[in-house]
C-alpha cells in the first residue's frame, strides 16, 4: 500500500508541474445559488498543515441550470425532454464540500477536485494515508498524514452520480437531476435489464433502480432468469416463482425465499421515468468553472473560492475515471465561454472505456467484469485519446477529438493496474482496434502498475 501511495504522490506532482495554461475571457457558468450550511474554521481540531497553516471546511449545496438549446449541451441524452423552469432552463442541485487553507494566501492556488466513487471520498485514503473520516473528515486523525493540506491544495467534492441515494450514516455526495417525460407529459417507458449478483444466503429482495411501469408479468412484460456462470444457459424462473413487491423491488415465491448464493439473476422488465443522467457532465463542468473563475449573474451565488484558483486538477479512481473519459470525449472540458475547465486529469485504474452514464435509463454503477454486467454499454469506440479509425463501426474518433478543436484539452495521466489490461481493455488506451501501437499524444502519459490488482489495498506492502 505504501509503495502505491508513493506512486500516486509522484504522479500528482508531475501532473501539477505539467499543467500551465492561459485563461480566455470570462463568462456566466450556470450556477445560480450556493447554499452554505456549515463552516468549520479551523477544522481538523486546528491542526496546522506545515507552512500552509490550518484548514477550514465549507459544506453546502450548489444549484445550477443549463440551457437545453446551447450546442455545448446537445450531447446530453434526452435534454430536449427535460422539464424547464420559467427561464427555459433545466435545473439540478449537488452536494458541495470544500477544504481550503484558512489563509488562502498560504495555499498553492490549485484546486484538487476528486470525482468521487459512488459518492465516496477515496483520495484521503490514497493521498493522505487516512483511515477515518469518510466523506466528512473533521478530526486531526481524519487528516491522515496531511499530504494534500501540507502541499496547499484546495480540495473539492460534489455529487455527480444520479443513482447514489442520500444516507445519513455514510453521507455520500449526491446530485439531483430531473426525470424526463414525453412531450405530452406522460411517463417514458422502456425495457430495462436489472442484474443481481448474490454473494450471501440472506438476500430476500432485489431492488430496482427505475420503477416498474407495471407489476404485470404476463405477455412478456417481465422475465426473471438465473444461472451460476455467465457461459451457462439462463434458466427462466416461472411467473409463479417470483413477484414484484412493489414498483421498486422483486422477491422470490413463496415469500421469505432467499435468493441463492453464487447465482446471477437477470430481470428484464418495463421501467418508467428515466433520469436525465447525462446532466451530471454539465453540472461538473459548470460547478468547476464557477469555483475556478468565480463568475455568475445570479446575486445568490456565493463565491467561496473567487480569485483563488489558478488551476484545477481532477482525481478519480475506477468508475469515475470512466466518467471522466466520457466527460472529455463529449466536449465538457470547455465551459460556457470556451475556457478549459480541468487543466489536468489523473485517471486511476479506469481502463480504456467509458460507462453507462449518458443513456436513457442509465445505470452509472454498472461495470463489466468477467462474469457480470456484460450486457451494459461500456466498451464502445473510441477507446484511445488519439483519433483513430475503427474498422468494426466504420467510425473515426478519439477521446481528445473535441477538445483538440476547442483547444481545451487537459494534461492526462492514465494509470492502470494489470487488472485493467485483463478486464477493462487497458491496452486500447495505446493501441488501435487492430492491435497496432499508437504514438502517445504530447499531453498524455500512460503507466502500468504491473502485477498489481485493481484495489491497491490488497497489493504488496
Amino acid at each position: 500500500m505504501k509503495s502505491t501511495i508513493t506512486v500516486v504522490h509522484g504522479l500528482f506532482f508531475a501532473l501539477v508541474v505539467a499543467c500551465g495554461v492561459g485563461l480566455p475571457s470570462s463568462a456566466e457558468a450556470g450556477i445560480t445559488k450556493i447554499e452554505i450550511t456549515r463552516v468549520e474554521s479551523p477544522t481538523f481540531e486546528g491542526m496546522a498543515s506545515g507552512d500552509v497553516g490550518p484548514y477550514e471546511k465549507i459544506v453546502g449545496r450548489a444549484f445550477g441550470e443549463v440551457d437545453p438549446r446551447d450546442p455545448r449541451n446537445a450531447a446530453i441524452t434526452d435534454i430536449s425532454l427535460a422539464p424547464r423552469n420559467a427561464r427555459g432552463m433545466v435545473e439540478y442541485s449537488t452536494d458541495l464540500s470544500i477544504l481550503r487553507p484558512v489563509d488562502p494566501s498560504q495555499g498553492n492556488h490549485r484546486g484538487f477536485f476528486e470525482i468521487n466513487n459512488r459518492g465516496g471520498n477515496l483520495s484521503f485514503g490514497m493521498m493522505n494515508d487516512a483511515v477515518t473520516g469518510g466523506n466528512d473528515p473533521t478530526t486531526a486523525a481524519d487528516a491522515g498524514n496531511g499530504f494534500l493540506m501540507r502541499e496547499g491544495y484546495t480540495m473539492v467534492w460534489s455529487g455527480w452520480d444520479p443513482i447514489v441515494a442520500p444516507d445519513s450514516t455514510t453521507k455520500p455526495f449526491t446530485i439531483s437531476v430531473p426525470v424526463v417525460k414525453n412531450l405530452d407529459g406522460s411517463s417514458i417507458v422502456g425495457a430495462v435489464l436489472e442484474e443481481f449478483v448474490i454473494d450471501d444466503s440472506t438476500t430476500l429482495t432485489g431492488s430496482l433502480i427505475y420503477p416498474a411501469a407495471t407489476l404485470n408479468k404476463g405477455q412478456g412484460q417481465a422475465n426473471l432468469t438465473v444461472r451460476a456462470l455467465y457461459a451457462d444457459t439462463p434458466m427462466e424462473i416461472p411467473e409463479t416463482g417470483w413477484e414484484f413487491v412493489d414498483a421498486h423491488a422483486i422477491q422470490l415465491l413463496p415469500a421469505g425465499t432467499h435468493f441463492e448464493s453464487g447465482r446471477l439473476y437477470e430481470l428484464t422488465y418495463h421501467a418508467k421515468d428515466p433520469l436525465l443522467a447525462g446532466l451530471s457532465f454539465a453540472a461538473l463542468r459548470d460547478l468547476t468553472s464557477f469555483l475556478r473563475y468565480g463568475e455568475s449573474e445570479h446575486a445568490r451565488a456565493a463565491k467561496p473560492l473567487a480569485g483563488d484558483l489558478r488551476h484545477v486538477y481532477s482525481f478519480s479512481v475506477s468508475q469515475p475515471s470512466r466518467f471522466m473519459h466520457d466527460f472529455l470525449r463529449l466536449g465538457f472540458n470547455e465551459d460556457a465561454r470556451g475556457r478549459r475547465v480541468f487543466d489536468g486529469n489523473l485517471n486511476w485504474i479506469g481502463g480504456a472505456s467509458g460507462g453507462f452514464f449518458n443513456y436513457r435509463f442509465a445505470e452509472s454503477g454498472r461495470t463489466h467484469r468477467q462474469h457480470i454486467a456484460r450486457w451494459y454499454p461500456e466498451r464502445q469506440f473510441p477507446f484511445a485519446n488519439q483519433i483513430t479509425f475503427d474498422p468494426v463501426t466504420g467510425k473515426t474518433d478519439g477521446v481528445l477529438r473535441q477538445c483538440l478543436v476547442t483547444q481545451t484539452c487537459p494534461r492526462i495521466f492514465e494509470v492502470n493496474s494489470e487488472n485493467e489490461y485483463w478486464s477493462k481493455a487497458g491496452s486500447l488506451l495505446h493501441t488501435d482496434t487492430s492491435g497496432n501501437d499508437l504514438v502517445s499524444p504530447p499531453n498524455v502519459r500512460y503507466y502500468l502498475l504491473s502485477s498489481l490488482p485493481h484495489s491497491a489495498g490488497i497489493g504488496p506492502t
